[in-house]
Formats: structure tokens, C-alpha cells, sequence
């Protein structure tokens, strides 16, 4: 079976779980005797593709320069040589790939039109992440993503979905048939982890939450029905990892909403890589996962890779990703969110209890099963 992607997503992300799912298909298929792979990608700063590179697989242009050998100063040598001859765009090899009509099956990374009038005869499979933009069109209002959603759902022989949830929203607001729908569930790359370590400039007691902030990620309502608990606790912190960060601090209103509350000393925000970010779950009380809507909801699996219990919003796929693992909370309600947090942070038994849950959940979810249920999409693409 031979495979073509495209490097749309790794070209915009530096990190997340969309070049994370591409790049683990890649690496998956690239190891496989059964599976060619095609990927026309120059070089990126995605972290997970060079991640695969420094594991000895060459998937760039600059990686597989000079035999995909690996040695410092390597890329400003490759741009200083590929300056000297006629460049051609990632984007416009695909198309010439497309033409061409060597691959069975076209799986693009992300949502884009620019290939579909040179398909040719070539299946399209696309993955459908979420339905955000149309469940929540007042916070991320963007008709020209939606628009082109729906056209290459139309347009593809099979689609993936990455939860039954966000099968059941395709179909109810795309009128997509269910029949061509195949939901299969990312997996998890943090490994397991049973002892506890914390980074050494953590706060002694403190919970997590992972991620964007904005609109329907609801952290404004979660940080204002967990003030009175951290205002009676004073040596409880919230630690926020990624998402937006200026300057090693968090945006001006969310700023003043910290020192609104009187939290100026308890809530913190750093960057952190993938290995840095298993020891800041490995140190918290609990993560704090509160969103209104989820596509499918990979800090779930992270923290229970990392032995970190979680407290969550129970809507979309939520339920789905944690099963029995996690204490659920209603989204909208402060007092339910207080509960729930209270109930894990005050009793080290119900923390070991969620901790082996959390072991037990994550057995259902792996890059590898991932893998396989794809290319069982794409067999099916193929009829």
C-alpha cells in the first residue's frame, strides 16, 4: 500500500496533537514492510518530526541531506545549497505526486483544498479533529474552515473521526453518512510512569491545567470557582502549561483577573516540553480539565500516563477518553468544579485509587492501535 500525506500541519505547529497524530502515522508507516510512505516536506521546526530524526529516520529534505547523516550547523548548509537550485514548493510536489497517480490513498494532515482538482483517481481520507468552530461559532468564527470542512468530507471516500463524539456532531452538522465515518482514537506518547518526581522550582502543592485558555476552554469560570478554595489554602498554586505566554507571563486580562481574585502568589504559567510536562503531571495534585467541548482531550491520557488524577468536565468526548478514571464535573456549575477538585486533593486514597483507574484507562489508547485502525480506513478507502 503506498500512503501520501501532506505537510501542512507540521509546517504551523510547533507542537500539538494534530502534528503529533501526523507524525506518529508517519514514523508508524515508515517501519512498516507493507506500507510506502510519501511525505514532500522540506524542513520543519515541528518538534515531533525532528523528534523521529534524531531517532535515525530521515524524513525532511534537510534530514536525508548527505546521506541523513546528523551533525551540527547541517541545515544552514542544506538552505545555503538548495539556495542554488530551483526550489519547488512542498504544496506543488504534492500536486505533481497526485498527478502522477503512484499512491492509493491521499490522507492530508489538516484542512486544506488547494489538492482536490488533482486527485485524479486517488481515495481521499480525511480526519475531522473536532467541531468546535460550528458548535461554538460566536467564540471562533471562521466560515472559510468551516466551509472547506465540509467540502472535503463530502469529497473524501472515507473519514476519520477521533472520537465517537465528534462522529456524532459531524453527522448531525455536516449531514455526513455515519456509514463513511470511522472513529479511531489517538493514543498517547508519554510512557508510563509510576513513581513521582516534580520539577525543582514547582510550588510545594499545586494543580494543573494544560493547554489554551480562550473562550470554551472555560479557565476564566474554572480559576473563579476554585478562588475560594486557594484563598483558604494559601500553599495551594494552579500552574498552567502552555498555551498563550508573553514573556514568561500570561496575557493582560487574564492578569487582572489573577490579582482580581487575589491569586497574584498562586497561579503561575511556564512553557514546557513533552518530557518536562510528564514531570509537571507527575507532581500535581490533579489536573484541572474543564472545557466545554473537546475533539477527544489529550491531557486526559498524558496525566494518566504521568499518574496525575484527573478532575474533568463531563461533556462531548470527555467521558469517552476517561472512562471511570476521573472525578466529572458539570462545566457550567462553580460548586460542582469545587467539589470535584476537593474530593481528590483531600484524600490520598481516592488520589492512589485514580492513579491505578487512570493506568487501566490508558491500556485502551496507543499510537500502535491508532496506527493499525487507520490502515484498516484506508483498505477500506481503497474498494
Amino acid at each position: 500500500m503506498r500512503v501520501l500525506y501532506d505537510s501542512q500541519i507540521v509546517q504551523r505547529q510547533r507542537y500539538g496533537g494534530v502534528s503529533r497524530l501526523c507524525s506518529e502515522l508517519v514514523s508508524h508507516y515508515h517501519r512498516s514492510p507493507d506500507i510506502e510512505v510519501g511525505l514532500c516536506i522540506d524542513h520543519t521546526h515541528n518538534e515531533y518530526i525532528d523528534e523521529i530524526e534524531r531517532s535515525g529516520l530521515p524524513i525532511t529534505d534537510c534530514g536525508k541531506f548527505l546521506g541523513g547523516r546528523r551533525f551540527k550547523g547541517k541545515p544552514r548548509i542544506y538552505r545555503a545549497v538548495r539556495a542554488l537550485k530551483k526550489r519547488v514548493h512542498e504544496q506543488e510536489r504534492t500536486l505533481m505526486c497526485l498527478k502522477r497517480g503512484y499512491y492509493d490513498v491521499f490522507h492530508p494532515s489538516y484542512y486544506g483544498e488547494y489538492f482536490l482538482h488533482s486527485l485524479e483517481n486517488t481515495p481521499l481520507v480525511v480526519t475531522v479533529f473536532d467541531m468546535i468552530h460550528e458548535v461554538f461559532p460566536d467564540q471562533l468564527y471562521d466560515p472559510e474552515l468551516i466551509r472547506i470542512k465540509k467540502l472535503l468530507v463530502n469529497r473524501a471516500k472515507r473519514v476519520i473521526a477521533i472520537s465517537h463524539s465528534t462522529k456524532k456532531d459531524m453527522v448531525r452538522l455536516l449531514k455526513v453518512d455515519p456509514n463513511k465515518v470511522d472513529v479511531v482514537h489517538l493514543g498517547v506518547t508519554m510512557p508510563t510512569v509510576r513513581s513521582r518526581i516534580r520539577p525543582s522550582f514547582a510550588p510545594k502543592r499545586y494543580m494543573l491545567f494544560v493547554g489554551h485558555r480562550e473562550g470554551y476552554k472555560n479557565f476564566d469560570f474554572a480559576l473563579r470557582s476554585l478562588a475560594p478554595l486557594m484563598q483558604n489554602n494559601r500553599s495551594l498554586c494552579l500552574v498552567c502549561i502552555g498555551g498563550k505566554i508573553f514573556n514568561g507571563r500570561f496575557p493582560i486580562d487574564e492578569l487582572a483577573l489573577i490579582r482580581e481574585l487575589k491569586l497574584d502568589r498562586q497561579v503561575f504559567i511556564f512553557d514546557a516540553s513533552d518530557s518536562e510536562l510528564s514531570a509537571w503531571y507527575q507532581g500535581a495534585e490533579c489536573l484541572i480539565f474543564p472545557s466545554r467541548y473537546e475533539g477527544f482531550g489529550l491531557p486526559i491520557l498524558e496525566a494518566f500516563a504521568s499518574g496525575c488524577p484527573v478532575a474533568s468536565a463531563d461533556n462531548s468526548s470527555l467521558p469517552e477518553v476517561a472512562g471511570e478514571a476521573s472525578i466529572f464535573f458539570d462545566a457550567t456549575s462553580s460548586e460542582a468544579i469545587l467539589r470535584a477538585v476537593e474530593t481528590i486533593i483531600y484524600s490520598k486514597t481516592q488520589q492512589d485509587e485514580m492513579r491505578q483507574a487512570g493506568y487501566e484507562q490508558l491500556e485502551r489508547f496507543s499510537w500502535g492501535k491508532c496506527a493499525e485502525e487507520t490502515r484498516k480506513v484506508y483498505r477500506r478507502a481503497m474498494i
